[in-house]
């Protein structure tokens, strides 16, 4: 099915299903599917999330799949015992837009500098030695650059190298809540 995605998305046949959504809840929701996955390998799953609600608009499922491919990733590039967190944040910096940051950060094999500037690109693979075979497609993370670029934000990775971890960032445009939640009166 990525492979369908992925094609798809380089025919630039996806729609998004746009609303005003909470990303707290978006996130806290893969986590809550992912966590199995993490306690199968005792990895230790940290989640950081503000109190402040954070509002963006777009497609829920699509946003879902992106963070979901990023800490599948995680899990399956990380050792058992491996520490892996995702955060969610803002930049309200003045004079510049509103962001919403989910950052997923493993300690990991990491990345090689030579696949660090191809990593989004569709079929982009590191070492696939007998040690590194758990490798997939090199589809999951052109997806997410497509998503997240069709939600107008960004996509991003740093890596100390090989064995270095990785931080994952996506960074989405913020919008206001929608009337009903600005209009509500505090119970």
């Amino acid at each position: 099915s990525d492979l369908l995605e992925a094609a798809r998305a380089q025919n630039g046949q996806i729609k998004l299903q746009r609303t005003v959504l909470e990303l707290r809840s978006t996130v806290q929701h893969v986590v809550d599917l992912m966590r199995p996955a993490f306690e199968d390998k005792s990895q230790t799953l940290r989640v950081i999330l503000p109190e402040a609600p954070v509002w963006v608009e777009g497609d829920a499922t699509r946003l879902e799949q992106v963070f979901t491919n990023l800490l599948s990733n995680a899990n399956k590039y990380t050792p058992e015992q491996g520490r892996i967190e995702i955060s969610l944040a803002t930049d309200l910096s003045e004079g510049a837009p509103c962001h919403a940051i989910v950052q997923v950060v493993d300690n990991g094999e990491g990345i090689a500098a030579d696949l660090a500037p191809r990593l989004f690109e569709l079929f982009a693979q590191g070492d696939r030695s007998l040690a590194h075979s758990q490798g997939g497609l090199g589809i999951g993370l052109s997806l997410v650059r497509t998503l997240v670029e069709l939600h107008g934000g960004r996509v991003t990775m740093r890596s100390a190298g090989t064995d270095g971890g990785r931080t994952f960032e996506v960074r989405l445009p913020m919008t206001n809540a929608p009337p009903a939640i600005v209009g509500a009166s505090p119970s």
